[in-house]
């Protein structure tokens, strides 16, 4: 349930991101947005899990 969230959390994100460029005539593919959104997610909750971790391992 929580990755589907994020999923959607993610969408919005990127429409939200795609409609705020298109009207600063800075258009970027909507692909690429989502997937830096994606990245973006999932790669501070990896971040976060790693310092978890680490801090439990100390």
């Amino acid at each position: 349930m929580m990755l589907i969230r994020l999923f959607v959390i993610s969408l919005v994100l990127t429409l939200i991101s795609w409609f705020v460029l298109k009207l600063v005539r800075k258009s970027v593919h909507i692909g690429l947005v989502f997937l830096f959104w994606i990245a973006t997610i999932f790669g501070s909750m990896g971040l976060l899990y790693l310092i978890s971790v680490w801090f439990v391992s100390n």
